[in-house]
């Protein structure tokens, strides 16, 4: 049931220790947040697919220092996949706001991370069912465990992106 979940879904989280369900407790999504938030759609969601990259070839990015494909192919490669999807939603929020008005509001960044959350966590269900072998409702209660951690994440990438956009006012605009 879900402590089988939990420990399938320990391996996503970066270079901490500890598996289980506090492996899932993971700081890549601050990264993945950030990096839509703070780049853009275009190069958020690439930025994360060079991380993704950089751990399918071996290097130890994922979750308690693995490395390689079975990492993408287990029960956590639906939230490292919907990572780059998340990075593209507040990416593309952010890019609109801070076109619009100056700089990203809060609200309007807050939306944008919630979207891009509800994505990553519909693909980390998914994964979960499929690649854990948890029913619907298992995976769906190991995955509501990390929404508090993900909305704190998501409070400091609102902090972060606007200070950021408040500093560099032209990092989101169009190029002439």
């Amino acid at each position: 049931g879900a402590a089988a979940g939990g420990g399938a879904a320990g391996g996503l989280g970066g270079r901490r220790r500890g598996g289980g369900l506090v492996g899932l407790a993971r700081l890549p999504g601050l990264g993945v947040l950030l990096a839509g938030a703070i780049l853009g759609a275009r190069r958020g969601a690439l930025a994360v697919l060079l991380w993704i990259l950089v751990g399918t070839i071996g290097l130890p990015v994922f979750a308690n220092g693995k490395a390689g494909l079975p990492v993408l192919v287990g029960p956590t490669g639906g939230y490292i996949l919907g990572f780059v999807v998340g990075a593209a939603i507040i990416g593309a929020v952010a890019t609109v706001a801070v076109r619009r008005a100056g700089r990203g509001t809060v609200w309007v960044l807050t939306a944008g991370g919630l979207l891009a959350l509800l994505v990553v966590h519909a693909a980390g269900i998914v994964g979960l069912h499929l690649r854990a072998g948890l029913g619907w409702q298992a995976a769906a209660t190991v995955d509501g465990a990390f929404w508090i951690g993900d909305l704190v994440k998501l409070a400091a990438t609102v902090l972060v992106a606007g200070a950021v956009h408040r500093a560099f006012p032209d990092l989101l605009r169009r190029r002439t």
